[in-house]
Parts: C-alpha cells; sequence; structure tokens
C-alpha cells in the first residue's frame, strides 16, 4: 500500500485566549484555611474560552497550602490565605496539565485566569507541528496532556506519541510504541468500499460501528488511483470525507458521495479507478468523545 504525499488533514488554527472576569458571583468549591486573611479566585478555560468544569487545583508554597475544584463557571476560589508566591498544579483528564505555574497574589479577591487546551486542541496543533516538521515540539505538548489509560483518548495519543518519535532520534523508542499499539488496538469501527466506475464516478461505502457509544458522524481517508496506479486526486491530496451519520452501537450503516470534486480535471473520465489507503480518521460519538487516527495505521509503517 502506498503512502501518500502532502497528506491533508487538519487546518484548524489553534490559539490562546485570555480573559478577565470579576469574583462577583464566584461561588468556592473548596475553601481553604491557612495564616492569611485575603482570598484568590483561579479561572480556568479551554483554548475555546469555555469554563472547565471539576479541573482539579493544588496552590502551594513551600508546603501545601490547599486544593479545590472548579465549578461549572470554572471557577475556584482559595480563602483564608496569605499574599505571597504560589506555585498552582492541576489536572483534568482530557486536557492539559497545569504544572507549577507561579501565582503572584497582589490584592485580595482578584481572579487569575489560566487556559489548557482540550485533547481535541492538542491533537489539531500537535498535527500542525508535525506537518511543519516540528516534532520535538509536539512530542513535548503531547507530554502535558492527561488521559486515561485504556481510553481512546489515550490510544490516540500513543498513535501521535509514535508517530513523532519515529521522526527524531529516539525512532527505535517510536517503532517499539507502534507495535504494541498494533498488538492491542480494537478498532471501534469496521468499514469496507468500493468505487462505482460510472459518470460521474462515486464511492460506495459500508460502516460498521463495534464500539458501545453511539456514533454521530466519521471521517473517512483514501487516495484514488487510475487504472496504471498513479494517483489522480487534486494535488495529490488525500479524499477526506465526513460522512454525518448517527450509528447505534453494534449497527451498521451505508453511505455513498460523488469523488467529482476531489478528482483532477485532466484525469476525468476514469476507466477504472480504485482506491488504496482507506481508514478512518475521527469519529465523534454522541456524548462528546472524539476518536482520532489522523495517520492511520499503516501510516506508522517504516520508511524505506
Amino acid at each position: 500500500m502506498k503512502k501518500m504525499e502532502n497528506r491533508k488533514i487538519f487546518g484548524i488554527a489553534v490559539s490562546f485566549l485570555f480573559i478577565t472576569l470579576f469574583a462577583a458571583g464566584c461561588r468556592s468549591t473548596k475553601a481553604i484555611s491557612n495564616k492569611g486573611d485575603s482570598s484568590l479566585v483561579i479561572l480556568v478555560i479551554d483554548e475555546n474560552n469555555r469554563a472547565v468544569k471539576d479541573f482539579s487545583l493544588v496552590l502551594e508554597n513551600k508546603k501545601r497550602c490547599g486544593k479545590g475544584t472548579t465549578n461549572a463557571q470554572g471557577m475556584c476560589s482559595f480563602n483564608g490565605i496569605a499574599k505571597k508566591d504560589f506555585l498552582l498544579n492541576g489536572q483534568k483528564s482530557g486536557y492539559t496539565k497545569l504544572s507549577s505555574v507561579p501565582v503572584k497574589m497582589e490584592q485580595n479577591g482578584e481572579v487569575q485566569c489560566f487556559s489548557v487546551l482540550s485533547e481535541a486542541g492538542v491533537f489539531e496543533r500537535v498535527l500542525n507541528y508535525y506537518e511543519q516538521g516540528s516534532f520535538t515540539e509536539g512530542l513535548t505538548l503531547l507530554d502535558t496532556l492527561c488521559v486515561f489509560p485504556d481510553s481512546w483518548s489515550f490510544t490516540a495519543m500513543c498513535l501521535y506519541k509514535a508517530v513523532g518519535l519515529i521522526k527524531t532520534d529516539k525512532k527505535r523508542e517510536g517503532l517499539i510504541i507502534r507495535e504494541q499499539i498494533k498488538k492491542t488496538l480494537k478498532l471501534p469501527y469496521e468499514i469496507s468500499g468500493k468505487i462505482e466506475n460510472e459518470v460521474p464516478l462515486a464511492f460506495s461505502g459500508h460502516f460498521l460501528n463495534q464500539s458501545e457509544k453511539t456514533i454521530q458522524s466519521f471521517t473517512v481517508v483514501f487516495n484514488v488511483c487510475n487504472e496504471d496506479g498513479e494517483s489522480i486526486v487534486a494535488q495529490k491530496d488525500n479524499v477526506i470525507y465526513e460522512c454525518k451519520h448517527k450509528v447505534q452501537p453494534l449497527s451498521s450503516c451505508d453511505f455513498s458521495f460523488y469523488l467529482t470534486d476531489y478528482l483532477q480535471d485532466e484525469a476525468l473520465p476514469v476507466k477504472k479507478a480504485s482506491y488504496e489507503y482507506f481508514y478512518v480518521s475521527q469519529i465523534t460519538c454522541e456524548d462528546g468523545t472524539i476518536w482520532l487516527d489522523p495517520f492511520g495505521l499503516e501510516a506508522l509503517q517504516e520508511e524505506k
């Protein structure tokens, strides 16, 4: 199976957005008692400026000062503390960690905002790093992500790490992770398809949901070749098609779409087209869970 050139995966730029809020109306999720008469409110938001609920926080100096959890507004107040310099640590599965972040308290009741990335934001940014050849930066960002073992997110993170390590001086470590994934990974789907060699050229597929979750949409990726085995997709990019079809657990659906908009004009009409490198790159579930495999397992093969 051939490897694709200039693969177009995601073009979404992720940015941090910091905001300032007042403490009015903020309820403490856990009051902290310490020597002092001041209060501090910590606000945690994601890359889309949304409040992050249930983010565990620890505020400390030379010894532990106190801990709390953000409320529905993304806020957590620490009361009865002295005006000193602190370090803030925090985490929630599915988000980047806050690790020994300096916090300087200057006035009573102030709100300090900290931004974290969701797992989707992390994966998008890592993809951007990889497409630019910045594999070390991508791996560093992955190390800040908190995910539960045996979850879809953990598997996706391992896939990203394997790809990045293979492209750096830690190639052997990446190859080991790749082999472990291939032995243990159970895909949440099965998929098959065929190209209808008629006019206009179309693709039809069959998707089986092998998970216990309801799927809202899934994205298929593949390349199209002519009878000589040459890619005829415009600008040598893959066909990337999002199927917005609700699929219940352990159920299946059929889907189809025309390929005309994906192919080079000079390649049409095609006598006998075929596809290669066919996989699902993303699955979005009804509960908000996102499963990602933007490279496809075959993309993890060692380059010759």
